[in-house]
């Protein structure tokens, strides 16, 4: 005589409780104000939107019109490692290993860069969160990525640990891409623009009508609200201070006394040459942030040297 099968009530598992729980410590550990939306179930790579708001009175938030995607993990123990690098010498960064499935990194490499999805993982042993944006992984460390493969073993530094008192500073470097994102482009059709203004040109000053259009060029950088917050790369305070440089200079035919390197190329060479400066190096910054900045917090030979 065969046993009956036992039929019982939903059961919730451990995987289910860890999920929901995760999204609970990861919320606990944004700014105030900041709001998260949940995807509803099937998520295809996506659990939440994350959107950022600014505090501007005692409690009034206003939106900063950035949102990060979020993709929420967890573990009971965090697998720690290391990784290290041939060309460093073998110095190497700490870093937590975390297999992920290869959908959700199919997924972020159709975001591209301008978009970061986040892979937030909590780890239950010590509460800890940890971070990283997918979609630079993948350009940095994953190239090869195959659709052939189930899964991949990813690896976190463990330097990128979200807490309550930096999520804020740390979260809106990625937030913010878009704003800068839309800087660095204004910033090169209009360093393209001042080539062809001065380009093989024996006056030394702008006409009126290069003036104005100059003038318009810098109203559209300082437009950008992404003045309007701290950030952890110094580069952004830097492109600031060439734009109110260049500003000063269109309203007032004066450079500041500090752009010593503007005011040597002014007396020298010429109105002209020390405007095409200014957004010349506007422009390697543009570089910089994509060669240097970016690889700063992936398990790269960047983040071993800043370590």
């Amino acid at each position: 005589m065969s046993e009956e099968k036992v039929v019982t009530a939903h059961r919730r598992i451990l995987t289910h409780k860890m999920e929901s729980d995760s999204k609970d410590v990861f919320k606990s550990i944004l700014p105030e104000g900041w709001v998260v939306r949940n995807y509803d179930y099937p998520d295809y790579g996506i659990d939440q939107a994350v959107e950022v708001f600014d505090a501007v009175a005692e409690g009034v938030w206003v939106t900063a019109g950035e949102h990060l995607f979020i993709q929420v993990k967890s573990v009971e123990k965090c697998d720690f490692s290391r990784v290290t690098f041939e060309g460093l010498g073998r110095k190497g960064i700490d870093v937590i290993k975390f297999k992920i499935d290869t959908k959700t990194l199919l997924t972020a490499a159709k975001m591209s860069s301008a978009q970061p999805l986040m892979l937030i993982l909590v780890c239950f042993e010590d509460m800890s969160v940890y971070y990283i944006c997918l979609n630079d992984y993948i350009v940095a460390c994953a190239p090869d990525l195959r659709e052939t493969q189930s899964s991949k073993t990813i690896y976190i530094p463990i330097e990128n640990r979200l807490t309550a008192d930096e999520s804020e500073i740390r979260l809106r470097f990625y937030s913010a891409r878009v704003k800068l994102y839309a800087l660095f482009s204004a910033i090169e059709f209009q360093y393209a623009e001042i080539l062809y203004m001065t380009d093989g040109c024996i006056q030394d000053e702008f006409s009126d009508s290069e003036n104005e259009k100059i003038k318009r060029f810098i109203v559209e950088l300082l437009n950008n609200d992404i003045w309007n917050f701290e950030h952890r790369w110094g580069g952004i305070s830097v492109l600031h201070r060439q734009i109110l440089c260049a500003d000063k200079y269109m309203k007032t035919g004066v450079m500041d006394e500090g752009t010593h390197s503007f005011n040597f190329v002014l007396e020298e060479m010429g109105e002209k040459a020390a405007v095409k400066l200014i957004w010349e190096q506007m422009s390697v910054l543009h570089k910089i942030y994509h060669q240097v900045i970016l690889l700063r917090e992936l398990p790269s030979e960047m983040e071993a040297i800043y370590a």
